[in-house]
């Protein structure tokens, strides 16, 4: 959390010093990032995380390993797919909002930078989704 942390100060340092034109940028695009990682990391990585601590609290352990696979496999396509629409569609949102000029220009190239590496997000928030279910400790049984 620490390095998260750290991350953060130094990306808002750079964006700091890179002028309006690309802080505007950055503006319109940060809604649709913020859409794919809390989706990443709560919605679906919490379902990941609760269906494999469901799996290994019951001993089943074949199917938390077929979890591991199900979940990469998800992970490559919803990062796919929002890569997909992020070239695609994510121009004429930019517009929507208000984006015009050398700012939405900005939006563009910063939008097509983070949406090439949306699976890398994808499958680093999944696993450790996953990580966190696995070292999760086991609940004793309700007959204690």
């Amino acid at each position: 959390m620490a390095l998260q942390i750290l991350v953060a100060m130094a990306d808002i340092w750079f964006m700091g010093r890179l002028g309006t034109d690309a802080l505007a940028g950055i503006a319109l695009v940060f809604p649709f990032m913020a859409l794919m990682v809390n989706s990443a990391n709560g919605g679906l990585g919490g379902g990941v995380a609760s269906a494999m601590a469901r799996a290994l609290g019951a001993g089943r352990h074949e199917d938390a390993r077929a979890l591991v696979l199900h979940a990469l496999v998800l992970a490559v396509a919803f990062g796919a797919g929002f890569t997909t629409l992020a070239w695609t569609a994510a121009p004429a949102f930019y517009r929507l909002l208000g984006g015009s000029g050398l700012a939405l220009e900005r939006a563009l190239a910063f939008s097509d930078v983070w949406y090439g590496g949306a699976i890398v997000v994808w499958l680093s928030c999944f696993l450790a989704a996953l990580l966190r279910a696995a070292a999760m400790p086991p609940r004793p049984p309700a007959s204690w």
